[in-house]
């Protein structure tokens, strides 16, 4: 059904409540993939492409090198008043970074993503989106390179920003091993009550599956009337159980320092050897890395079947390359 129809003489162009998503999105990140593109439309092989072919017609769109741009024509029609960049190759990693996050999380029920474009003040200036789930809201940040001026810009932000909750997402897997060993130093004192740290290819994923209503029942199929008692900590037949699943790091130096003796973890297949490492000696309650189900659970529990799956789709692919125990010294 439309929603905006464009005429120009005879010719009429009807917009559907998708293509102005579509489009809201293409111009607050800046450049989209034409995988992208046929993600938002679905999977069918040629009706994202036809849709482009029409938006490049009407002057809203541009396509080359297999990316689409907005064109200053859309930006007045959505009353952006701002200036068409067109985002170049080596930069474009992080634009689709930014569109991962968005189209993993608009499948999940009662989460809200606003982009940088929707934001305003400070939070415009550092954040690249927000996301609102369940009374929580994430203000996203980008760490696109490993050195000390990109995570000093991340730094930054989550300090003028007074954030409570901060998501970063790393481009690089040594930016992230980099960035985790400052934060310690540079962080701690922040007062933040949640800090992910997730890669910027896996980690859209990993939030949506965390924050999707059936993650909670996955815990709840395990451990029968566990409580919530902090962001990401459980208490289950008076064991504490923390959930390391986003790799948050204020829970990691809380469990480096008070121990994990009679604690359980719960974390991804993906995750596993390297919290083996950081705690050793603990007790895991592995997660596979698509939210499915469980790859391991401790001796004496078992699982309790529920009828209904998690309801985001995403696959997380796994792997160990993004974390790794950081380099001492």
């Amino acid at each position: 059904m439309a929603v905006v129809v464009l005429k120009d003489g005879r010719r009429r162009l009807e917009l559907t409540e998708r293509d102005m998503e579509f489009l809201r999105v293409l111009a607050g990140v800046g450049v989209l993939s034409l995988e992208h593109v046929r993600k938002f439309y679905g999977d069918a092989q040629q009706y994202h492409l036809n849709r482009v072919k029409k938006l490049v017609k009407w002057r809203l769109v541009r396509r080359r090198q297999g990316c689409v741009w907005p064109t200053s024509r859309l930006l007045d029609l959505l009353e952006c008043g701002e200036q068409v960049v067109l985002v170049p190759r080596k930069r474009r990693g992080a634009s689709f970074g930014i569109a991962d996050l968005y189209l993993a999380l608009r499948c999940v029920p009662g989460v809200e993503v606003k982009l940088r474009r929707e934001l305003g003040g400070v939070e415009r200036k550092h954040l690249v989106a927000a996301v609102y789930a369940g009374g929580r809201e994430y203000g996203v940040f980008l760490l696109e390179g490993k050195s000390q001026f990109a995570i000093g810009r991340v730094f930054d932000g989550l300090k003028e920003t007074g954030a409570s909750r901060a998501v970063v997402l790393c481009l690089k897997k040594e930016g992230m091993e980099e960035f985790s060993r400052l934060a310690e130093v540079f962080c701690r004192g922040l007062g933040l009550g949640e800090l992910l740290l997730l890669p910027a290819d896996r980690g859209p994923a990993v939030l949506a599956g965390m924050l999707s209503p059936g993650f909670e029942g996955l815990l709840e199929g395990v451990f029968p009337g566990i409580e919530r008692v902090a962001p990401w900590s459980w208490r289950w037949n008076g064991r504490e159980v923390a959930v390391l699943v986003a790799n948050d790091l204020v829970s990691r130096w809380r469990l480096l320092e008070g121990g994990c003796a009679g604690k359980l973890l719960v974390c991804l297949s993906g995750q596993r050897r390297f919290f083996s490492v950081l705690f050793p000696g603990a007790e895991f309650a592995v997660l596979r890395d698509d939210f499915s189900g469980w790859a391991e659970l401790p001796p004496g529990l078992g699982v309790v079947e529920r009828s209904s799956s998690p309801p985001c789709r995403e696959v997380v692919t796994g792997g160990q390359g993004a974390l790794r125990p950081e380099r001492q010294g």
